[in-house]
């Protein structure tokens, strides 16, 4: 009996919780901001681009010296050939390869940074380096049609320095690195033992993939480094994808801030048309001055509150949202700041805690990221000063 009476005390204490409970709804906004550079690369809007490979000088000798050895190797007989197959596996002519001598345009063509032009005098300069690839095989046992088989797996890893002098002469250095695996087609039957393949064999099949792997990972490694240099010195047009929310609770009205919610996201879209900079603005500070009267009700630690915990959490996340794009990075993080108050706050009310919890939504991550973003952003438009 006793057992009943308090599962009947626990279904109430639920029933009463969902009853009051805010549940956040999110609004899903994608829209377009700009991002400055973070370093200023050129007063004249233009730059120089170069590149040199390490390894070319290295490599033109070593196939002046295989044209040589490959010449003497075909003039063997075949039974001399079989002989150094068996004797000498890893240093055969025939399964010598080398990287590729790129030319500078294939390097250069990587770069392009948004909103400057290439000159070839210009002051400002992005200087390529690429290093030698590195590259490796190894033998996998694999089941084909219940025939146990072996797979070759061949990795190239490449790197490429960076060198970025701006208009001023002032440097700075990077590196950034590119992979890629290939696996070859070819089933293996591996040692007479069972176990792996042979040297020869790999080396074979190093050879005939290298030219890929190598052609992808100097890819992979030229789209890391056009990536870094746009981000870091270009005006880039950025897409920006995140969520407004709204409330809702049974017997609580939150349509003011649904409303304003909703505005928010269609606000944001105007941010990139200059003749709409007065309407982005004024809608923004708009819908700010709602969800700050929303919270003139806020009480800490009542989750029964018409704005709880839970409620103010998401208010203060739109707040922050909407704070970088008018360029008030100070509110923002006063917003952000509240924010954290709350969780604090929170953690010492179980029931409150656990009502800003169960809400399903990852407010976490949200504050993590408009954190990054407004210091982020901040220190960009400093800089333009």
């Amino acid at each position: 009996m006793k057992l009943k009476f308090h599962f009947l005390l626990s279904l109430i204490f639920i029933s009463g919780f969902f009853a009051n409970a805010q549940k956040p709804i999110p609004f899903k906004s994608e829209f377009t901001y700009f991002q400055p550079p973070s370093n200023f690369l050129s007063e004249s809007g233009t730059f120089s681009v170069s590149a040199s490979l390490v390894y070319e000088e290295e490599v033109k000798e070593q196939l002046k010296d295989y044209a040589l050895e490959m010449v003497d190797w075909k003039l063997l007989p075949a039974k001399e050939k079989l002989k150094r197959r068996s004797l000498d596996k890893a240093n055969l002519p025939e399964n010598k390869y080398f990287p590729t001598i790129h030319g500078e345009g294939r390097i250069t063509n990587a770069i392009q940074i948004v909103g400057f032009e290439i000159s070839d005098d210009a002051a400002a300069n992005v200087y390529i380096t690429v290093n030698k690839p590195i590259t490796n095989s190894f033998a996998r046992n694999v089941n084909v049609n219940g025939e146990s088989v072996f797979n070759i797996d061949v990795s190239t890893n490449i790197s490429v320095d960076v060198v970025v002098t701006d208009d001023k002469g002032l440097k700075e250095a990077f590196s950034f690195g590119g992979a890629h695996t290939v696996t070859d087609p070819e089933n293996f039957q591996g040692n007479l033992v069972g176990r792996g393949v042979n040297t020869n064999t790999l080396n074979k099949v190093e050879k005939r993939q290298f030219p890929n792997a190598e052609k992808l990972a100097l890819d992979n490694a030229l789209l890391n480094l056009g990536l870094f240099v746009s981000n870091r010195y270009g005006f880039m047009n950025k897409r920006m994808t995140t969520h407004i929310y709204t409330l809702r609770a049974k017997k609580k009205n939150y349509d003011a801030i649904t409303l304003a919610a909703r505005s928010l996201v269609g606000g944001y879209g105007l941010q990139m048309q200059p003749e709409d900079a007065e309407k982005f603005e004024g809608t923004l500070l708009k819908v700010i001055d709602i969800f700050n009267a929303e919270l003139e009700e806020y009480i800490p630690m009542n989750k029964k509150a018409r704005i709880s915990d839970a409620a103010a959490t998401f208010l203060y996340l739109n707040i922050a949202e909407a704070y970088p794009w008018l360029q008030d990075f100070g509110k923002c993080r006063q917003a952000l700041v509240e924010y954290e108050n709350i969780q604090v706050l929170s953690k010492k009310s179980v029931s409150s805690n656990f009502a800003a919890s169960f809400n399903g939504a990852d407010y976490k991550s949200h504050f993590n990221r408009l954190n990054d973003l407004q210091a982020d952003l901040e220190m960009r438009y400093s800089r333009m000063k």
